[in-house]
């Protein structure tokens, strides 16, 4: 299985300590040609729950109210 002569193949090597900037290589299969890369700036994107962790917060929250309520009651 090859690239296909439009494709890009990155490597990245290192990220800086604080997470804002990496650094790599490309090669680029329509030139044949490597670069070495840095990406400076990355800003970090808010995390998206998955489907499964939706479901477990929906199953779970209930039940955590209604224990909650039924040992106010106990009192």
């Amino acid at each position: 299985m090859g690239l296909s002569s439009t494709q890009h193949v990155y490597n990245v090597f290192s990220m800086s300590a604080d997470g804002n900037s990496i650094s790599g290589a490309m090669f680029d299969t329509a030139t044949n040609i490597t670069s070495g890369i840095i990406i400076h700036g990355i800003t970090a994107v808010a995390a998206v729950p998955e489907p499964g962790q939706w479901l477990l917060m929906a199953l779970g929250l209930p039940l955590l109210i209604a224990r909650r309520l039924r040992n106010r009651r106990a009192d």
